[in-house]
C-alpha cells in the first residue's frame, strides 16, 4: 500500500457523521486525526505529510521530529475553531502530497519549505 493509499484509509475512519473527535484519540469508535492513523500503524510513514498538509498557522517550520510533528496535528486537531471539514481537507492535502513526491520525504521537505 501507497503512503497515499494509507493516509486516505485512515481518513475514511473519521468521514462518518460521528466518526471524529477532539480530545481523544479514539472513544467510542471515533477518532481524532492521529487516532486514525494509528489504527492502520501507519503514523511514522504518514505524520510527515499531515504535518506539511497543516495550515501555515499550525506548521511551525522549526518542528524536526516526529513527536513534534504528531503535537501540530494535535493542537491543529483539537483548536476550538477547527472544523471536521478541514481536519478532512488536511488528509486530502496529505494524500495529495504524498502522491507528487511518490512517498520521498526528501522531496516533501524541499516541498514544505516552499509553501
Amino acid at each position: 500500500m501507497t503512503i497515499a493509499q494509507e493516509i486516505t484509509q485512515a481518513r475514511k475512519l473519521i468521514t462518518g457523521r460521528l466518526n471524529w473527535i477532539k480530545g481523544d484519540f479514539e472513544r467510542d469508535g471515533a477518532h481524532c486525526a492521529i487516532g486514525a492513523v494509528e489504527e492502520f500503524r501507519t503514523k511514522r510513514r504518514t505524520l510527515p505529510y499531515l504535518f506539511n498538509a497543516l495550515p501555515k498557522k499550525f506548521r511551525n517550520p522549526k518542528v524536526t521530529d516526529l513527536w513534534e510533528m504528531q503535537d501540530e496535528v494535535i493542537r491543529f486537531n483539537d483548536a476550538k475553531k477547527t472544523r471536521k471539514r478541514q481536519v478532512l481537507r488536511m488528509f486530502d492535502r496529505a494524500a495529495q502530497l504524498a502522491q507528487q513526491t511518490k512517498g520521498n520525504r526528501k522531496l516533501l521537505v524541499i516541498r514544505a519549505t516552499e509553501a
